[in-house]
């Protein structure tokens, strides 16, 4: 007879696999939602042992959209050089094949 989680008699509960498939999300972000505690999770048989995840955080589960595309590239003040090219003087000693320039 398989093992229900307390307070939740009639409850489905997934597989990590299943939920990150089922929720649209890597395995691995997943498991960055478990341990910051954005998604509740039961394990029956106690620490180290598999992890099963209620249906109903598929409802609760806000996942940020986010893409690359809608990710602001940072501008320059000049406007004619990218931001991340600007080159700025270290400290120190200049290296050998600029001291003779």
């Amino acid at each position: 007879m398989p093992q229900i989680a307390p307070g939740a008699p009639s409850e489905q509960y997934l597989s990590r696999e299943q939920f990150a498939a089922l929720a649209g999300i890597s395995q691995a972000t997943l498991g960055r939602y478990l341990a910051a505690g954005r998604v509740p999770f039961f394990q029956p048989g106690g620490p180290r042992h598999r992890m099963t995840i209620p249906r109903s955080a598929l409802e609760t589960l806000t996942v940020p959209a986010k893409s690359r595309a809608s990710v602001a590239k940072p501008q320059s003040v000049d406007g004619d050089k990218p931001a991340n090219s600007s080159r700025t003087a270290r400290p120190g000693p200049k290296p050998k094949w600029l001291r003779n320039t």
